[in-house]
């Protein structure tokens, strides 16, 4: 996962555990090891960032230590100030809106909604519209796209398998659904135009744009 904020580029390489920060203006580089550099059991797949935190999901390989997910926060500098314990199950994708946390807890089918001050919890279910993974997703101009993987092991489901794109409305209720037949895992939803609740809120690079519009 990455985000581009002020000028500074976040970079989470997932086999590592590893959080970059790159200072694109000053030309400085920072690497820091989650939780240690031989804590092994924790995987980080995620970020989100605000103006206070960065927010990482610890997907924690549940099905090898029966962790359950969480969300930990940063300050710029790499303090790691808190912890959200009990964030589904496998899950992926953090954003917040208002004064919720979102995460997809990918094996449970669904979405965590956590207040942040109260700490109340609410699961969304997903499953309803569609089975599967819950993976990628996306927020803009009322809509939201929420990606459905199908359940496989690890060695078939980049390779095969189909993947849906949910489309809801704000409050979570079905509009439609686009099939994508045999493209296999789906990795992450980006929206090209408006912006984007679920990614910072930050505008698609507009030369990417024109470039995925002329493939």
């Amino acid at each position: 996962d990455r985000h581009y904020d002020n000028g500074i580029l976040y970079i989470i390489e997932t086999g590592s555990n590893i959080i970059c920060m790159i200072d694109l203006k000053n030309k400085t580089f920072k690497r820091h090891y989650h939780r240690g550099e031989s804590d092994k059991k924790y995987h980080i797949n995620t970020m989100y960032i605000d103006d206070q935190f960065i927010y990482i999901v610890e997907h924690n390989k549940t099905e090898h230590t029966g962790i359950p997910s969480k969300v930990v926060f940063y300050t710029y500098d790499f303090n790691l100030v808190g912890c959200m314990d009990n964030m589904g199950t496998a899950s992926h994708n953090v954003w917040i809106e208002g004064d919720y946390l979102y995460v997809c807890s990918s094996m449970d089918e669904g979405i965590i909604k956590r207040h942040l001050k109260s700490k109340k919890q609410e699961f969304i279910d997903i499953s309803k519209y569609c089975t599967g993974l819950t993976r990628g997703v996306a927020h803009v101009d009322g809509y939201r796209y929420i990606g459905i993987s199908k359940f496989a092991n690890r060695e078939e489901r980049h390779l095969s398998g189909d993947s849906v794109i949910l489309i809801l409305d704000e409050d979570w209720n079905y509009i439609d659904k686009i099939n994508l037949g045999d493209t296999g895992q789906l990795l992450e939803i980006r929206a090209i135009d408006g912006i984007d609740k679920c990614h910072n809120r930050i505008p698609f690079p507009k030369d990417l744009k024109e470039t995925l519009l002329n493939i």
